[in-house]
């Protein structure tokens, strides 16, 4: 199918994927391509990549599946002191090219 359409269990066995550390990265990426910004999507590629654990694609995939709430957050995480977060939420932030938000 579409990935656009996916079903509830594949969005959660996705969810849970994120916290492996051998398929972090494939599950950041896909929930990404199935442009579910639901929050509990939203929250948990938040997490992941608060916590560090994936750089480039929570942050694209988070960029992907914009919405005004997690904005503030990545603005906020350019400051965090793990270089590794700082990129991540460039990523998400340079997906959306929102770039201009940070410029007064």
């Amino acid at each position: 199918g579409e990935l656009g359409k996916a079903e509830p269990p594949v969005i959660a066995a996705l969810l849970q994927a994120l916290r492996d550390p051998f398929v972090r990265d494939q599950a950041a990426a896909a929930l990404g391509k199935l442009g579910k910004a639901e929050p509990e999507v939203i929250d948990a590629l938040l997490q992941t990549l608060k916590r560090g654990y994936t750089e480039k694609e929570a942050g694209v995939a988070l960029g992907k599946l914009w919405q005004k709430k997690p904005e503030e957050e990545l603005i906020n995480m350019l400051a965090d002191t793990r270089s590794e977060i700082r990129t991540a939420a460039a990523y998400a932030l340079a997906t959306k090219k929102s770039l201009s938000l940070l410029i007064p």
